[in-house]
């Protein structure tokens, strides 16, 4: 009984830091074209929206607070992520469609401290035509230029526990080894 309770406490110790690991999801509704939206984007969130009748998909995976810029994981149609650095006032147009007009963007207001950066949200309406062309970065999902390869934090979360579930193991069988000798 003693060692199934110990079990269990040490399973949810260990389960604990990966659940955490792994951010929560908002979902951003545009009732019409031309419409902002502000967001306090949590670090490691993912954030969805519906956009010409495909879901998008947002995480902000890094916050620099010093450098005032944030790395972002953009899942345009659901495909294969596209990386992009934002600073503080800059812009990223993103072509869903590939029609070489941008349809949505996204811009960093600021950044609140090392875990969160207000994000402004835009869906550009079907007549606007006006484009600002500084601090601009069109997105198209296209790959231009080398791939980059990232590693997924919960990976390392996922081998810190599987390291800790063997050694706490190898631990349990010493014990009882001692205590059966005695």
């Amino acid at each position: 009984m003693k060692t199934k309770v110990i079990t269990s406490i040490l399973v949810l110790i260990i389960i604990t830091p990966m659940i955490l690991a792994f951010g929560n999801s908002k979902t951003l509704y545009f009732n019409e074209d031309d419409e902002e939206i502000f967001y306090y984007f949590p670090l490691k969130d993912k954030v969805e929206f519906e956009l010409l009748n495909k879901t998008q998909i947002i995480i902000l995976d890094e916050i620099y607070e010093a450098k005032e810029g944030v790395d972002l994981d953009i899942f345009i149609n659901g495909e294969e992520a596209t990386y992009v650095s934002l600073k503080k006032n800059n812009y990223a147009k993103i072509d869903v469609n590939k029609d070489k007009k941008e349809d949505f963007e996204i811009q960093l207001i600021r950044i609140l401290d090392n875990q969160t950066a207000k994000i402004l949200f835009h869906k550009i309406g079907q007549n606007n035509t006006e484009t600002n062309e500084t601090n601009l970065e069109i997105i198209t999902g296209e790959t231009i230029g080398p791939k980059i390869e990232k590693t997924p934090n919960y990976i390392i979360g996922i081998a810190i526990s599987l390291i800790i579930i063997i050694s706490l193991l190898i631990i349990r069988q010493i014990y009882n080894s001692k205590k059966n000798k005695a």
